[in-house]
């Protein structure tokens, strides 16, 4: 009788397989049922489920996905977490007052990227580079400049020489003849420099065209600024 009693399982033809564990407790099978609220007001319990303990450990709880219903009237999990993962091109921005896990996705600032989820510093992009619409990664900057191969800068430079070359050629003549009565009476010494600044004026055209670099930069304000200045103010000399 004591070795009967001792048996941790034995079949129960009504309810089938009955075990009991070590400590003399009943391990059996459950059911999990759902009940399915509609909106008329009915209720319907429906199993959704089962619990057995009979299985390995990993695989005692058994859940139909397609039977469960959520609060939201919809069979698909709802999200467990607060606030939504931030993709590339925004960064986090944590809410004051709420939990870790509550945040709102902001967008990178402007020559900023970011490339990766929930990012909480965005990237800034180098000096030669910038960022793409979607601030997700930086792109090389293009260089576009005017060339001499160019029609338009061609047709520019050339213009430019030959109106210094005509311009010089009058200064010339002015040099020639500048003991004569009519170069003295238009003010020979103003003259010069009119001419002069304006050859400068025609050649600071060429500063614009082809490869820019730091001293082209620097001169194409500052030269012709200055020429056009001494320009103008011996106009207003003369008259």
């Amino acid at each position: 009788l004591r070795s009967f009693l001792r048996k941790t399982f034995f079949t129960n033809p009504v309810v089938g397989r009955v075990n009991i564990s070590q400590k003399g407790k009943l391990q059996e099978e459950y059911d999990i049922f759902q009940i399915w609220s509609f909106r008329n007001g009915l209720e319907l319990k429906v199993k959704i489920g089962k619990f057995s303990p009979y299985f390995p450990h990993d695989q005692q709880l058994h859940l139909s996905e397609e039977m469960r219903e959520w609060a939201t009237w919809s069979r698909q999990m709802p999200s467990s977490v607060c606030s939504a993962d931030c993709g590339p091109g925004f960064r986090k921005f944590w809410q004051e007052g709420l939990a870790a896990c509550c945040f709102d996705c902001i967008p990178c600032p402007e020559n900023e990227v970011s490339n990766d989820t929930n990012i909480l510093q965005c990237v800034k992009c180098p000096e030669q580079q910038y960022a793409n619409t979607e601030q997700t990664q930086c792109i090389d900057k293009a260089v576009t400049f005017m060339t001499y191969e160019d029609p338009l800068g061609m047709a520019l430079a050339i213009m430019a020489l030959c109106f210094s070359a005509f311009t010089a050629a009058i200064l010339g003549v002015f040099v020639k003849y500048h003991e004569t009565p009519i170069v003295k009476a238009n003010n020979r010494n103003l003259s010069y420099i009119l001419l002069i600044s304006l050859i400068c004026c025609f050649l600071c055209s060429l500063l614009f065209i082809g490869h820019p670099n730091s001293a082209t930069c620097i001169l194409q304000q500052i030269t012709f600024g200055v020429v056009f200045t001494v320009a103008v103010s011996t106009v207003l000399a003369k008259t």
